[in-house]
């Protein structure tokens, strides 16, 4: 190993993921011009991106919405949920009427929002008024709508309609005004409550939020120790891009990060986030010396989560590495599967522990699939005595071979709790838990145990999903 190399040392990183990592950092030559792709939301962070800017602009009424399309911004999009549950779809308009309603009166009785949020003095008023708490309430439960019936896509595309009205650079400063009030909070829930006497088309309602955003002591040194061995990190997010560049940029990450590919909405004539997407000309962004934020000159033509992270990267980075895949990959869930298991590149996979994932998401899957290599590896599985190789071939997101090249998968376990970080293990303390846990779900903690008596390889465990899926 040369001595300049740089090498995880933070003492809160698993022992087999320190030790692995290294190990791939130590076999990246710098005259290879080896890249790796991460996930953002929920890997590099602790948290959703998005998830946070939406309880930020309600705590704030950072809105450029004008109160006249409110409801038909909050509708858009939605038009699948009515042919898959007619009366869901009523429930998620008449969330919305009311919503846009009591929008409306906020607007005329404070004189308007804007991108920039209320003005100071106004504010304290305005979240003491009862149809603020009917707007904030009913915007809540209309994103649990969104998540729990639309597809991802479909779901991460209605999501950036309440930048609507937005320029890019208004996107930014408002991820980066989230990101001052967020990060040295500590992780804490509210209990959002439409009032009663308010007239309405939904009723009463309740939801729940969670709040706090960080990017770990151990991640930030990963992405260094990455830059610092020659090997150029790409972030591919299912995050508005310009969100994204606010938060590289926010954790002291710009000069280490190559560039991001993340949701491109589209852009009016005048400069301003429209409800369409760009995929024609919706490109990712390198990073250059002095913070400064390029655009790439390919497009990414993919709504950037599931299949579409695989297309933005063979799209927009593929060709600008000589037709070669990423030699590494790191993600958190279902919406990163698919670019961790599709490039015959990938030598690594380091997966960040959610734990409360459903049998059949991708993050399951990755994280069985980590464990058990690593009890092949300590001679724990049963599956040890087998002659085949521990990991096999990576697998693609259809079930296929793709290389010969054995990948190490590795699993991260993270703390949900206090201001959030990383942990000495597999296992992760979930916010609101009372204990660190490998599985949340007793169905995983089955399956998990299956795989030490039964299964042969990785592969066969990545291999699974649509026998899951008819077990589930």
């Amino acid at each position: 190993m040369a001595e300049n190399r740089r090498r995880l040392t933070h003492p809160d990183w698993a022992e087999d993921v320190r030790e692995g990592v290294n190990t791939f950092l130590d076999s990246c030559d710098p005259h290879e011009n080896l890249y790796a792709v991460s996930d953002f939301d929920n890997t590099i962070t602790i948290f959703d991106t998005e998830d946070q800017m939406l309880g930020y602009q309600l705590d704030t009424m950072s809105f450029a919405i004008r109160p006249e399309d409110m409801e038909w911004v909050l509708c858009a999009g939605t038009g699948a949920l009515k042919k898959k549950d007619e009366a869901q779809h009523r429930r998620f308009l008449d969330l919305a009427a009311d919503a846009a309603s009591a929008y409306a009166v906020l607007w005329d009785r404070y004189g308007g929002f804007s991108a920039a949020g209320a003005a100071p003095e106004k504010l304290p008023e305005i979240l003491k008024d009862l149809h603020w708490a009917e707007f904030s309430a009913k915007a809540v439960c209309l994103f649990n709508m969104a998540y729990g019936l639309l597809s991802p896509e479909a779901a991460d595309l209605w999501m950036m309609h309440f930048y609507y009205g937005m320029r890019r650079e208004e996107i930014y400063r408002l991820s980066a005004r989230m990101i001052e009030a967020y990060r040295d909070r500590e992780t804490c829930s509210k209990a959002w409550q439409s009032p009663e006497g308010i007239p309405s088309r939904a009723g009463t309602v309740t939801a729940d939020w969670v709040y706090g955003y960080s990017v770990s002591e151990n991640m930030q040194e990963l992405v260094r120790a990455l830059h610092e061995n020659g090997v150029d990190l790409w972030i591919c997010s299912a995050s508005d891009i310009d969100a994204v560049r606010a938060s590289v940029d926010a954790f002291g990450l710009h000069d280490s990060v190559r560039g991001v590919l993340g949701m491109t909405p589209a852009f009016d004539s005048e400069g301003r986030c429209t409800l369409d997407y760009d995929l024609e000309t919706g490109f990712g962004c390198y990073s250059l010396p002095g913070g400064e934020w390029e655009p790439m000159k390919r497009p990414t033509r993919a709504v950037t989560c599931e299949e579409g992270k695989v297309t933005a990267i063979r799209n927009a980075l593929v060709p600008e590495y000589g037709g070669r895949g990423p030699a590494a990959g790191f993600m958190d869930s279902e919406g990163d599967f698919a670019f961790c298991t599709s490039f015959d590149s990938m030598r690594l996979v380091l997966c960040i522990n959610r734990a409360n994932r459903r049998p059949e998401d991708g993050g399951s899957l990755m994280a069985r699939a980590a464990l058990f290599q690593k009890a092949v590896r300590e001679g724990r599985a049963k599956a040890a005595a087998n002659e085949r190789s521990s990991a096999g071939p990576a697998v693609g997101t259809a079930g296929m071979e793709t290389s010969g090249t054995e990948t190490v998968y590795l699993l991260q376990g993270r703390s949900e709790q206090g201001l959030r970080g990383f942990r000495k293990g597999p296992e992760s303390l979930l916010f609101g838990g009372k204990g660190a846990i490998l599985f949340q779900k007793q169905d995983n903690i089955l399956l998990h145990e299956r795989d030490l008596r039964e299964a042969k390889s990785v592969r066969e465990i990545l291999g699974s999903r649509r026998k899951l899926e008819k077990e589930t």
